[in-house]
């Protein structure tokens, strides 16, 4: 097997199993299988594709059949993929107890401060299954990004962008007042919006063409602005335009500046005002004009912030039904956490940011193409939770499962390329040393000998270091041998990171070869 020219089965490290190779998503994946794979291409596709549209288009059918259904297979895909697939082992810990956290101290909160009331029970026995969808649905984002389905975002992102194309003409203000009338679903355009940018900022990224990174930037930021979602619109337009302009290519930021610099032409001219007549978007690109939503969010910030100076331990659950009346007016940010459950839920959700964002940094390093990939996603989340939705969103917690997923692969992508490098030492070191067949072989004493490949990359002391993203010629230089540390024991009898070593066999001892050093011993 590959992972035995790594160590000797006899003298390989062990250790005893802890929480995470129980339950999955810890750093010891197996290799996926295609029915795991399929399961979270089609938790995808269902989820943040079919979902809304399927509330919006059935109204016959109550809301809950559609969210059992998808919940159900969120579900059955998180305990399927949970040894294939990987995460950041700090984060998945603070967001497992930050699940567990949010309900539990919204009810002390609602028992300590909270008026008795019906439309306070039922916010508070709603929660548990919306807090249940955000941590299955974090899982189902590390599997996604884990099992590659890429294609599963393709078709996501194809199905959202015909919809709202074909359905432009009852997305303007008229059209979603008849729609919430009717069918009673009120924010299907914010969880289709949002589902789009996760989509955009998880597929554009991955485009190495840069003209045609461009056309789909541009056309992510057409069909965005066609679905009537403001914040997930704008958002999602800043999350893309970080991408080219991240690049090392001067052009490319250049390009991002004209771009920022058209929309703000269009914003002072009132250009983007009469496009977007008669919709959600008129209000947001009419220069010097006060948003009634921006107005009532103002209030509702102010009222968080206040009970947040008076109660900052427990907070007080739904306590926008004490003065506004009404269970909508929450707070549009993370602070809502603060406010409705206290101290502790919201030092949780902070520590997996923190923890987050010290992955990026570490990825930026090991693995920058990587790390590049997961800032738009997480760009994404960030400017939602902080400017517009709180964790009813259950959505954005996709994005943070997903960018777990791919910094734990730079980290052992890193692993990966070291051992690598240490076995391409071994073999060069083996076959090319004074003691080897080649160094009485017919070469010795030629004129190659003393030419201008005598001192060249193939000399014995060359090492092989692993610090850039793949082994090249320019990458031979005359460094110390990579000495092993801890981290790559974790990682050593790992079947899914070590395939590589099938392509590098393990040199034949001089035992094993024949009388000559060149053959092997005849059998008779």
């Amino acid at each position: 097997m590959a992972a035995s020219h790594l160590q000797p089965q006899h003298i390989r490290r062990h250790r005893r199993p802890n929480f995470f190779d129980t339950f999955g998503y810890g750093s010891r994946p197996q290799k996926p299988s295609s029915f795991v794979t399929l399961l979270v291409s089609l938790s995808v596709i269902f989820h943040l594709g079919m979902l809304p549209i399927l509330w919006q288009e059935t109204p016959g059918i109550p809301s809950i059949v559609w969210t059992g259904a998808s919940a159900s297979l969120l579900l059955l895909t998180t305990l399927a993929a949970r040894h294939s697939s990987i995460s950041v082992r700090w984060t998945t810990t603070f967001a497992v107890a930050f699940f567990f956290a949010y309900p539990t101290f919204a009810w002390i909160s609602y028992k300590v401060w909270g008026q008795s009331s019906g439309e306070r029970e039922d916010l508070l026995m709603a929660l548990v299954p919306v807090i249940f969808l955000g941590m299955v649905l974090y899982f189902v984002g590390a599997a996604a990004r884990s099992h590659r389905v890429y294609r599963a975002f393709v078709i996501t992102w194809l199905i959202i962008a015909a919809y709202a194309v074909f359905n432009a003409r009852n997305f303007n203000m008229q059209g979603l007042s008849d729609s919430s009338s009717e069918t009673g679903v009120k924010l299907n355009y914010q969880l289709m919006g949002d589902a789009f940018a996760i989509c955009s900022t998880i597929l554009a990224p991955r485009i190495r063409n840069a003209f045609w990174q461009w056309m789909f930037i541009l056309l992510a930021i057409g069909v965005a602005f066609v679905i009537p979602s403001r914040s997930a619109a704008m958002f999602c337009v800043v999350s893309l335009l970080a991408i080219p302009f991240l690049s090392s290519s001067m052009t490319m930021r250049v390009m991002v500046l004209i771009v920022a610099a058209c929309f703000f032409v269009g914003y002072k001219t009132g250009t983007f005002a009469t496009v977007f007549e008669g919709s959600r978007f008129e209000s947001v690109f009419t220069p010097d004009e006060q948003d009634s939503s921006w107005q009532i969010r103002q209030e509702i910030m102010n009222k968080g912030l206040m009970l947040i100076t008076n109660r900052p331990f427990t907070g007080e659950w739904a306590f926008q039904l004490s003065d506004l009346k009404y269970s909508g007016y929450y707070m549009h940010n993370a602070l809502d956490i603060w406010a409705q459950t206290g101290l502790i839920p919201f030092l949780l959700f902070v520590a997996i940011w923190c923890t987050l964002l010290g992955a990026l940094v570490t990825g930026l390093e090991r693995w920058p193409r990587i790390a590049h990939e997961t800032i738009p996603v997480l760009m994404f989340a960030a400017l939602e939770w902080a400017l517009s939705r709180n964790v009813s969103f259950v959505a954005l917690f996709f994005c943070l499962g997903f960018a777990s997923a791919a910094l734990a692969q730079a980290r052992l992508g890193h692993i990966v390329r070291r051992r690598r490098a240490e076995q391409l030492n071994t073999l060069f070191d083996t076959q090319f040393s004074p003691e080897s067949q080649f160094a009485h072989s017919q070469f010795a004493h030629s004129q190659f000998a003393h030419s201008q490949f005598s001192h060249s990359q193939f000399m014995p002391q060359t090492q092989i270091v692993p610090e850039t993203r793949f082994i090249r010629p320019h990458q031979y230089q005359d460094q110390p041998h990579p000495r092993e540390d801890a981290p790559q024991q974790q990682y050593q009898d790992n079947p899914k990171y070590q395939d590589h070593t099938r392509f590098f066999p393990e040199p034949r001892s001089a035992s094993s070869r024949g009388p000559s050093g060149n053959e092997p011993p005849a059998h008779h």
